[in-house]
């Protein structure tokens, strides 16, 4: 069943410019002025658009991941694997961030990552080999790094802090499982998650983590 909308004017004018503001605050999450509108575009979906549903409504009895193009009569179809329906008259290639099938939209699971348009399945994050990535998210369209003073394990975990007591180069280009961190000597402050930039000159270095 279709049933139409009528919309006023300033209902499409207000919808446009909203639209242009959560475009803007996606980019510029800092900005004060956008801030306060930060609520209004966490419930605006991502790609919303001012298109022919915004003035209309549209009922289906076809169950949700099934595709029914046609409105004068029932055509139960199934989207191909990297495709979803948005509604069951509509058919929209999978974003990343996502994988889709059987016409189902699926966010990205912790430890895998979907970098590309129109995936069928995730993909596997491997295990850091120098402890300095995560995939501890949902939704990733790119594996992230750890934050400076902390390490990652396996990728489905999140970053964990060096401990008190320790410390740890940043960057640190070469990491192995049993150097981590550095034990901190008698007079240096090493609180949770305590790193440093790496210094050529030894004495300068230890400056950084003098109490």
């Amino acid at each position: 069943m279709l049933w139409t909308v009528v919309r006023k004017y300033w209902e499409i004018d207000s919808a446009d410019k909203l639209i242009e503001i959560c475009d803007l605050f996606r980019n510029e999450t800092e900005n004060e002025f956008l801030w306060r509108h930060r609520e209004r575009c966490s419930n605006l979906p991502e790609n919303f658009q001012l298109d022919s549903n915004f003035f209309g409504q549209y009922a289906s009895p076809c169950p949700e991941g099934t595709y029914c193009p046609h409105l004068s009569f029932i055509s139960y179809l199934s989207p191909p694997n990297g495709y979803y329906t948005a509604k069951a008259a509509i058919s929209l290639n999978c974003q990343e961030g996502y994988f889709c099938r059987r016409g189902l939209r699926i966010d990205c699971p912790l430890g895998y990552i979907c970098p590309e348009e129109e995936m069928k399945l995730p993909e596997l994050c491997s295990i850091p080999s120098e402890f300095n990535e995560t995939c501890a998210d949902i939704s990733l369209k790119n594996v992230e790094p750890c934050e400076n003073g902390s390490y990652c394990i396996v990728p489905y975990y999140p970053a964990l802090p060096v401990p008190p007591g320790t410390w740890m180069e940043r960057p640190r280009p070469e990491f192995e499982a049993d150097n981590l961190f550095e034990d901190c000597n008698e007079g240096d402050w090493c609180g949770l998650g305590r790193s440093i930039e790496i210094d050529e000159d030894p004495k300068k270095r230890r400056n950084l983590v003098s109490c």
